[in-house]
This record gives structure tokens, sequence and C-alpha cells, in this order.
């Protein structure tokens, strides 16, 4: 065992002796408000050793320690993590490594200077709620992998958002020390930053923070324990359970095959969900798990923890629970943004404040059973059993729209298209969440998809992210669906087309047992024998209706399954960035979204765009509309407009550079700029290449479009003489000139 020489109660390091007008670096790094100190050396502690580190990250013969003292109010001992690794590795390599394997420890720096990365902040999770971001007053920066860059600003003033948070953060009011050590050596204030420091086998690094550059003495440590157990490789499967006897509970299927079961449970103990699951979903960092009951009386091993129950997405902890939704029993939920969401009941949909966790009340006109609801471009969709699907203003809480059927409506979905679908026996009816116009599309009988109000649960009805096709299995009565079919809604005629039997195998479908990866687009199953059987599996196809896998349920029990629910991983991103943007116009002027954000788990098409912030306010206003950034200009200058993307609780910015320009005309100008002219009878459009470009007359109409295939395009017919606007689009991307033709 290798002696590591460390600090006790008994044994701290004294520090603070200052040598006046010294002038000395932190991190490697020059900084006017450091002095050099005079270190005493570490009285040597043998009692913690690697062989007490439990969160180790990397592989290789090597080992290296990395301590944290935050220096915080109840902050009791420093934490302690191990590294190994093979060849050459760096204190900045252990840092970042470390980071990005415990989700509870977070930092931030810049790029790096010819002195190597500052380290200006670092966190801890201290409550692991994994609610890791800092704040500074209205802006918000999140972590990803536990690393944040800040391209410009200061260290300083930054806030950890959850208060319970360790976290400082700072260079010209306190800063991060860095201490290093090597085996059989003493703590040493490092020279060099973090990256310029080459580990050695049994190299000890300590980051401790000087609270307004006092340096404070050396904690006892202890290890920081092991990550909470996650789950984001596989597959939930929320079940109903066995009523009478257990609560509702939740399942978790890994992608190499492997079960967990009652996840809920053992990340909560003596704890279990309501009484009948309903229905689950996951928004931002929280999963919301529906039950129809508070809390099933026949389970005598667990208590019940009510109708609505908001667990980490991840690890399944409790954060919130809700014995009562106002009288009724839980059926859906669905979140308009980070501030606002609802909640679906057997007696109307329920207002919720999304940041303060708090029920508000039965929103006005939405009396009755609830089923599926959805949010999408400002509107909330959801399916009353007596009055039909209701579509209310999410602004103000108002009821637009009632749709109706003289069939049953059942299912919602949204299709990859950002189109709503319902399912209504015998009719497929699309809403287009923009115009709120409806068409219906006819099936037969045999096609017919299922209503479950009887006893509701989510239907066997659901939609693709990857491609605009539909899905959904047949009426198979109270023994459940056996036939499943799929419809693509890109066919000049979309009809239904069987995709899976499996009415001869002895299997059935429960209830809504049944949904679609959105990253691999593969369908999972939850199948049954039959009500006196505890015989389960679940089933894997490929999206052509091609069996992958058959994973069976070793652990016996009533499960009734409600619906198979999948992790949340990935973060949107800016895909396709607007470049900067001259418009030439005096009209109103709109820059296409649709392609500007993506991600890799959710329907770009759902994405809530809003805009957050606008450097010089006077030149434009700017707001959004139908997935549209509308421009209005107000005077010559620039201005820059930021555009918050959100999916499903992610959200990432973006920031558009925009010039108004207003000229009564446009000369011949070199055709390495962007600009349009007309010169000699002829039109130019100089910039432009792969851009779809359109004509407009003054009062809005199209006169003329076209496809310039070079940087020097001459338009092939030149239209009237007059004053038009030309705009071209490519891939996000927006232009507008004005254009006078004489």
């Amino acid at each position: 065992m290798k002696k590591i020489y460390l600090f006790s109660l008994a044994a701290l390091l004294c520090i603070g002796v200052i040598a006046q007008n010294a002038p000395y670096s932190v991190q490697g790094m020059p900084n006017a408000k450091v002095q050099t100190p005079t270190l005493q050396k570490a009285g040597e502690n043998t009692a913690f050793t690697f062989d007490d580190i439990l969160f180790w990250v990397g592989q290789g013969e090597n080992k290296a320690a990395i301590t944290i003292q935050w220096n915080v109010e109840g902050e009791t001992h420093a934490k302690v993590w191990g590294y190994r690794w093979d060849g050459e590795a760096t204190g900045y390599d252990m840092l970042k490594a470390v980071a990005a394997a415990d989700d509870r420890l977070y930092y931030m720096t810049q790029t790096p200077s010819q002195y190597g990365y500052a380290i200006g902040g670092i966190g801890y999770d201290t409550d692991y709620d994994y609610d890791t971001a800092i704040v500074w007053e209205n802006e918000i920066r999140t972590f990803q992998n536990g690393l944040k860059f800040i391209t410009s600003g200061t260290f300083d003033n930054w806030k950890a958002k959850d208060t319970a948070d360790y976290w400082q953060s700072g260079w010209g009011t306190g800063f991060w020390y860095y201490y290093t050590q090597d085996i059989n050596g003493d703590y040493k204030m490092s020279g060099v930053a973090s990256d310029f420091r080459t580990l050695t086998d049994g190299s000890w690094d300590l980051w401790s923070f000087a609270p307004g550059f006092e340096e404070a003495t050396f904690k006892p440590v202890e290890a920081a324990a092991i990550n909470a157990t996650k789950y984001t490789q596989g597959t939930f499967f929320f079940n109903q359970d066995w009523i009478g006897h257990r609560n509702a509970s939740i399942n978790f299927l890994s992608d190499e095959g492997t079960w967990t079961y009652d996840v809920y449970r053992k990340a909560n103990p003596g704890n279990a969900l309501g009484a009948t699951g309903s229905y689950a979903t996951i928004y931002g960092d929280k999963m919301f798990l529906l039950s129809k009951q508070a809390e099933d009386i026949g389970d005598t091993t667990s208590e019940g923890n009510g109708r609505l129950v908001i667990t980490n997405a991840k690890t399944l902890k409790k954060i919130k629970s809700f014995e009562e939704l106002k009288g009724n029993d839980g059926r859906s939920f669905a979140a308009v943004n980070k501030e606002k969401g609802y909640v679906g009941t057997s007696g109307g949909i329920l207002s919720f404040d999304m940041k303060q966790l708090e029920l508000g009340d039965i929103i006005s006109g939405s009396e009755g059973e609830i089923g599926m609801m959805a949010c999408l471009n400002k509107y909330l969709f959801a399916v009353n059993s007596s009055k039909g699907v209701l579509v209310i203003n999410t602004a103000d809480n108002s009821l637009v729209k009632t749709v109706t059927s003289s069939k049953t409506i059942g299912g919602l979905t949204v299709s990859k298209d950002g189109n709503i679908w319902i399912a209504a026996d015998t009719e497929l009816i699309k809403i287009d969440a923009k115009t709120l116009e409806t068409t219906t599309l006819s099936l037969s009988s045999e096609t017919a998809i299922p209503n479950s109000w009887y006893a509701w649960t989510p239907d066997p009805f659901f939609a693709s992210a990857q491609t605009n096709t539909l899905y959904w299995g047949n009426n198979g009565g109270w023994q459940g669906s056996t036939i499943f079919y799929k419809m693509d809604l890109e066919a000049e005629n979309p009809q239904p087309e069987q995709l899976i039997d499996i009415k001869d195998s002895g299997w059935y479908l429960y209830g809504s047992a049944v949904r679609i990866d959105p990253v691999t687009d593969h369908i999972y199953m939850q199948l049954y024998k039959s009500y006196g059987s505890t015989d389960y599996e679940v089933r894997e196809y490929t999206n052509t209706g091609q069996l992958v896998s058959e994973t069976a349920l070793d652990q016996a029990n009533y499960w009734f399954p409600e619906q198979p629910l999948f992790p949340d991983n990935a973060d949107p991103i800016i895909a396709e960035a607007v470049a900067p943007i001259t418009i030439q116009t005096i009209d109103l002027f709109t820059i296409d979204l649709s392609e500007v954000a993506s991600d890799q788990d959710n329907l770009t098409a759902a994405m809530d765009q809003q805009v957050v912030a606008q450097s010089n306010t006077d030149v434009l206003t700017a707001k959004i509309k139908d997935g549209n950034l509308e421009v209005t200009p107000l005077t010559n200058g620039e201005s820059t407009v930021t555009v918050e993307f959100n999916s499903n609780g992610k959200t990432v910015t973006t920031d558009i550079a925009i010039t108004i320009h207003k000229a009564d005309g446009i000369s011949q100008q070199a055709n390495t700029v962007q600009n349009a002219y007309s010169f000699h009878g002829t039109v130019m459009v100089n910039g432009l290449k792969d851009f779809h470009c359109t004509l407009y007359t003054l009062n809005g109409a199209a006169t003329y479009s076209f496809t310039a295939t070079s940087d020097a395009y001459q338009l092939a017919t030149t239209p009237p003489a007059g004053i038009y606007i030309l705009r071209g689009v490519k891939a996000g991307k927006s232009v507008s000139f004005k254009l006078l033709i004489q």
C-alpha cells in the first residue's frame, strides 16, 4: 500500500504567512491580487490511502488522486476521487475525466491562454438532484460532461442555481488555488496550470478555493461517493401492477437485455408509486409519473407516494409527490416549457407550475375525463372523453377550439412533421398545429384503432421521430392487440399496411404497452399470455417488422404493463447557425428557424422557440411566430437577437446578427458580398450560391422564383420595372434585399 501524505484536523497545513508586495501567480498565471505565501509542510497522515477511494475513473496501471475543497458553509470534509491511466496525463486530464464521470461534479474554464487552462469555478451537487447549472443575473449556464466554457467575461459573480450545491468561482474576488504532491513529497503551490502539470504514478492534486483571497486551512478528507444508479441506456416499462396487492411500479430493461425490477422502490427505499399506474413521461431532468389512486391498500411492503410523483429522470430518486389532484384521479401530463405544464385528470386539466412544482386550478372548459395530451406551437391538445379534442391557448389557458367526431376519439400522437394525429375508431384526424385546420382519413373496420375509456390507458397508437409514419395495434378486445399496422404519411395516398402479426403466438399486447424508440426507430412491446399468468416478455422489432430480440421477465408478478418509456439522453444542438443577415427593407422580414436546432432523441418540429435577449432594441423588434423569427425593421443599425430552443425541457441558444440598411435602391456592387442590383436591363444576384430566391412586389405578391447556381448569378428574365423585395433561403439561413429595376 502506498502511503499518501495528507492532512487531518490534527495536522493542518499552515497557510497565510504572506510576503508583502511580492507578485505571485494563480494556477501558473499572473494575478496582481496574489502575493507569495509561505508554505509549511503538511503533516504525515496514513489514515487515508488510495485503497480508501471509492470513485475511480479511467483505466491503466498508473494511479493518481484529486482532492477538492470548496470552503463553504456546511462543508466538513474535502472530497477525493481516483484516476487511472497509461502513458502521459496531466492534472487537467484528471479533473476533466472525473467531472465527466461524476454527474455531481462540474467546473468552468475558458479557452486556454499561453499559460494554459484557468479553472475559474467548481461545483458539487450535494443533494444529488443533478440540477447542475450556474446563474448570473438573468443568465443561466448549463454543463455538458461536467464542463462549461465561457468565451468571454469573468469568473466572478456566478452562483449555483441550486443553492444546496457547493459552488465557488472567481478570479478577481477570490480564486482556486492549485496544489500538487507526488509520492513521498510535500504539497506545493503549483507554478503551472493544470494542463502543464504532468502526473506520475502516486500523484495527488488538491484544489482549494480562497474566498476574498484568504487561504483556508485544509480540511480532513473523505471519499466521494459513487454515483447513484443511472438509468439511461435502455427502456423503462411503467406498470399498472397488481391492483389490490401492489402499488404501481417501473422496471428497466438495459440495452444488453438485463432487467432491473422496481427501480423506483430501489431508489426510494420503503416507498412506492400510487396505485394503478396510468402515464409516465420525461421532461428535462425530471420524470412525471401519474397513477389513478394515491395508494394501494393491499401493498403492505411500501408506502404509496400519490397520484403524481416527480423524480429525477436518471436515478428515479423522488423530488416531490402529490397525494391528491383536486379530488381527481391521475391520467396524463404535458409540459409547455420550463415554466408551465398541465396535469390531465379524471375531472379535467390542472395547470402546473414547472418551476415551483405546484398544482394550479382546473382549466375552465376542460371539465371531464382527460386522456392523452400534447403541447405544440403554443397550444395544448387534450382528448376529453365527452367533448373531443380540446385546443387550449397555453398563454392564457383559453379554449380556442374543440375538434369533434361522430366516432369515439381515443389516442393522440405527434408526427415527425409536427402535426397532431387523433385516433377515432375508423377515422384518423390530422390537426394542423399552426392553423388548427383538420383533415380526416378513413380506416376499415379491420384496421380500426381501439380506445380504452372503459379503463383508461394511453392507446397503442404512436408515431416515429425518425420518419413521418404512424403505428398502431388492432382492436383485439379484452385480450389486446395481436396485429400491428403502420401508415406512411409521405405516401401519395396513405393507407395502413400490416407490419407485425402475433395472433397465433399465444401472446397478446396488454393495453398500450407498445412504443417506438426515438433514436433506433425500433418498436418495443410488452406481451402477456393471460390474465391469470405471470408470464411476460418484451419483444423488439425493426420499423419493417423484423423481430430483433425477445426478453422474458424472470421475476414473477402480475405486472399489467402500461407503457414503455425511453430515456432522454441527448441535448439539443445548433445544427445550422444563422449567418449574419442584412435587411434592406422596411417591411416585416421572416427568418426560418426550422433547421437551426436539432435533437437526436426528440422531435425537432416540437421544439419551443423564444427570443430571450436582444441588443440595440431601437433597431428592430423580433418575435417568434409559427417557428419563424419575425423581424420588423425600425431604423438603420445592428442588433443581435438571441433565440432559445427548448427541446423537451433541455435548451440551447443561438445568436442571430441582423443589420438593418434601409436603402432607397441598390446599385452595382462587387459579387464578394451578398446583394442584388439591376444594371443595363439585367438583374444580378451576388454571393447567394445555392440560395432559393423569390422576388416579391411591395404588396407581397411573389412574381419570380429561382435558385442561384453561382455567386454571380444573372436572372434569365428581367421582371417589369419597379421596386421589389428579393428573399433568399438556404438551409435555415435567410437574406433579404430591396431591389430597384429601372
